[in-house]
């Protein structure tokens, strides 16, 4: 798989939870977005009842069953509608014109990664103890121990975020000071 610019400017990046994702997109709307827009948009086409966290905990338990294992009940046609809309979403970000980071904690779009980011090995738990808000969305440490397994892979030291590592600032800063 190839990690680099992609032709329109734009570069996806992994980051587990509590990286600061949202902080990013916060601070510079027009270079960083994330994918939970996307998702929070396929989740409520899907459940229209029940809060942002309710549909996402539905979603998590209805991957949980892998569906796709049974491809002919209603637990896939939801999974599979789901998962076309999330899908058809984090397409149009990738497709618009850049430069933009795409920030996700999905592991399984099916685009080139940038990078991969997480904490050092076995700290994961450590990290979030330095943060104020809790865990939302069940990652854990085998979540940041399997980010083993991809290329290139950036380990964050316990408390710095994203914004604090050099790939982000660069990038952040080149197509601040030099917009397309």
């Amino acid at each position: 798989m190839t990690h680099h610019l992609e032709p329109n400017g734009v570069r996806l990046a992994y980051a587990l939870s509590g990286l600061g994702k949202s902080w990013l997109c916060a601070q510079y709307p027009d270079l960083v977005c994330d994918t939970d827009a996307a998702l929070d948009a396929a989740l409520a086409t899907t459940w229209r009842d029940g809060t942002v966290p309710e549909r996402r905990r539905r979603w998590r338990a209805l991957a949980q069953t892998r569906p796709w294992h049974r491809p002919d009940g209603d637990d896939f046609a939801c999974w599979h509608r789901t998962r076309r809309t999330l899908f058809e979403g984090i397409s149009a970000l990738l497709e618009a014109p850049g430069p933009r980071l795409v920030l996700t904690n999905l592991l399984d779009i099916p685009w080139p990664y940038w990078r991969y980011f997480g904490v050092e090995r076995g700290r994961y738990t450590s990290h979030w103890a330095t943060l104020v808000r809790s865990a939302d969305n069940g990652q854990s440490e085998a979540d940041n121990a399997r980010l083993e397994g991809y290329a290139p892979c950036v380990r964050l030291p316990v408390g710095t975020f994203l914004a604090q590592h050099t790939d982000i600032t660069a990038f952040v800063e080149t197509h601040r000071q030099h917009p397309s």
